[in-house]
């Protein structure tokens, strides 16, 4: 039970990775916790990872099986200062995979808080990628030119190649280094939304698709279109929700108030 109340704290308990999948069962193992909102409405469906803080490279699915493996990170204070609260990854080897492959998604939203050490260099925060089919589904930090943009597509089954949101054009004036910024895209099959800490820097008419073309397992901290596997990520991440469905713009930034620092 201690571990239970330590998780059930969500955006205090350190790395959570949540995919819609089965109802808010989790929230309400714990009678001692009462989820604000939007919580009982946004979580209508999920399962959920956390790390074991006596085995720093496992995660576990709390209400299923598809348990995560981490892989040369280690842990560091999380955005709310929390220590040993966050997953540190070195940039070079180090991500963390998921034991079952992604289930299909054509409406999905996700999450994602990170702070990132450097950008620009196609480093990929999250990759569910069939390497042979070369149809992936991936979020990474590239170049745009001389600038750095956020990268997002899922071109799974004929569907588009994805967009990359500029720094610094129109309302993206956030900065994404050495600072904990959170990044929410609201995928549908004909429109694409991106959040950046609650403010939306990207609503574009392009397809998206996540159904099938799964790779051995849903890959944090590195591209798994290929293998070896490459484009680590370098920096922390913390706090990774996958929902089955597309959330409101007021769900996001509700989201996004209930775990900024």
């Amino acid at each position: 039970m201690s571990q239970l109340k330590s998780i059930l704290l969500v955006c205090f308990a350190g790395f959570l990775l949540a995919v819609c999948m089965s109802g808010c069962i989790i929230l309400k193992l714990n009678a001692m916790f009462t989820p604000p909102d939007p919580w009982p409405e946004a979580l209508n469906g999920y399962f959920a990872f956390y790390y074991h803080r006596d085995k720093d490279n496992e995660l576990y699915d709390l209400v299923g099986t598809n348990n995560g493996v981490a892989f040369n990170t280690t842990l560091v204070t999380d955005e709310l200062d929390n220590p040993k609260n966050a997953f540190y990854f070195n940039g070079s080897n180090s991500y963390i995979q998921t034991i079952h492959p992604m289930q299909d998604l054509t409406n999905a939203t996700f999450s994602i808080w990170f702070n990132a050490n450097i950008t620009g260099k196609n480093e990929t925060l999250l990759s569910d990628a069939d390497a042979a089919s070369s149809n992936y589904c991936k979020i990474a930090l590239v170049s745009d030119g001389s600038v750095s943009g956020i990268y997002i597509v899922a071109n799974k089954n004929g569907a588009g190649d994805g967009i990359i949101i500029t720094n610094g054009v129109g309302k993206f004036t956030q900065r994404i280094t050495k600072k904990w910024v959170n990044l929410i895209w609201v995928m549908s099959p004909t429109n694409q939304q991106v959040y950046v800490n609650g403010v939306e820097v990207a609503n574009a008419s392009i397809t998206a698709n996540d159904v099938g073309f799964h790779g051995n397992g849903l890959v944090i901290g590195a591209d798994d279109s290929t293998y070896p596997y490459q484009n680590f990520f370098s920096g922390a991440i913390d706090n990774i929700y996958i929902y089955n469905r597309a959330l409101s713009s007021s769900k996001v930034r509700q989201f996004y108030d209930l775990c900024k620092p």
